[in-house]
């Protein structure tokens, strides 16, 4: 992919924070933030890209995930809430160059992003 501004996508329970279990331990017990993310966060800002941020967690708890997200430094474009557990596809076109406009990184559960090169 080239240097332009990209989109990214990523899940927030398992992939940003620490999978808790359930929705309930989510929301009541502090998050741990997995290793490399505020540090890769802050280098994809630098390098102007937009954050979608992507959870099952259900809409009723977005003020509560919000306040966890910024309060420890994972800031986002946009989020989107109420998603099912299940597999997540994205499908884009490819530009009329040939430029492929669409990739994905499935990571171990709590093993953080620090190697995801994007």
């Amino acid at each position: 992919m080239n240097n332009k501004q990209k989109t990214i996508f990523l899940d927030i329970d398992g992939t940003l924070f620490k999978h808790k279990g359930n929705l309930h331990r989510m929301i009541t017990e502090e998050p741990v933030v997995l290793d490399g993310v505020v540090e890769q966060f802050l280098q994809w800002r630098k390098d102007g890209h937009y954050i979608v941020l992507t959870t099952a967690r259900a809409e009723g708890t977005r003020r509560i995930t919000e306040a966890q997200l910024l309060g420890h430094g994972v800031f986002f474009d946009q989020l989107i809430m109420g998603l099912s557990n299940g597999p997540r596809i994205l499908i884009n076109d490819t530009k009329p160059d040939g430029m492929e406009t669409a990739s994905a990184h499935s990571i171990l559960r709590d093993g953080g992003i620090s190697e995801i090169e994007i």
